[in-house]
């Protein structure tokens, strides 16, 4: 078995880039969403026209905004600690970002590593709290044999499971992840998770992900969701 890590460096052709970002429009890992693009027609109209479809517009903006006003007095929007609408902090090799919407509090734990020559991500990993869960997304380059699947495995503490890849995007595979609080004590205490793949070619590869700042991180996004 070789590292992954070590692969990218010598210029592996197993790496292309991930080239979307994580956390660009919301939660990636999560499930990410097809957006579609809507080309308007160009039509001609004449200048009444124009000063018409003007003045409906005005009319609609006028609407939304007095819609806005009375939603925003019945119901204030959900803020973090110093009224911050957003807040990304570093717990070691972990980060936390979060952010508000409406009267919703979203929290997750994202670690992305990056290779420091071509500055391609290698893999990410985002995590949030569903109850007393952790559960998200893991997310890694192509060239993997998807039906193998992913094993992740924690020797110190003898854990290990096998999680099957959900589906490819243009950012890389993704593996959907869920530990139950005792799994996530347990990681809580270990160094480091190991997650092997198999290669399209049958090679045995492996990712290191640190758990540094783990625990700090994981109960950080717990306070600031409750």
């Amino acid at each position: 078995m070789f590292n992954f890590g070590q692969a990218v460096l010598r210029g592996s052709g197993l790496m292309r880039p991930l080239i979307r970002s994580l956390l660009g429009g919301g939660a990636l890992l999560s499930g990410a969403a097809l957006a579609a693009l809507i080309v308007p027609t160009l039509v001609s109209r004449s200048d009444d026209a124009v000063t018409g479809a003007n003045a409906i517009y005005a009319a609609q903006a006028s609407s939304i905004k007095s819609a806005d006003a009375e939603q925003s007095t019945a119901a204030p929007a959900a803020t973090f600690p110093g009224g911050a609408t957003s807040i990304q902090e570093s717990f070691q090799d972990w980060q936390v970002v979060c952010d508000a919407h409406g009267e919703t509090r979203r929290c997750v734990m994202v670690q992305q590593q990056v290779d420091p020559n071509s500055r391609q991500r290698i893999l990410a990993f985002e995590l949030r709290r569903e109850g007393d869960k952790l559960a998200g997304a893991l997310v890694l380059p192509f060239g993997l044999a998807l039906k193998s699947g992913v094993a992740l495995e924690a020797d110190e503490e003898s854990f290990s499971m096998h999680e099957a890849f959900r589906t490819c995007l243009p950012s890389g595979c993704f593996v959907d992840v869920a530990f139950d609080e005792a799994t996530s004590n347990v990681l809580g205490k270990v160094d480091s998770l190991q997650v092997n793949a198999l290669s399209d070619a049958g090679e045995a590869l492996s990712f290191t992900i640190s758990l540094a700042g783990f625990s700090a991180a994981r109960d950080r996004i717990a306070v600031l969701t409750n």
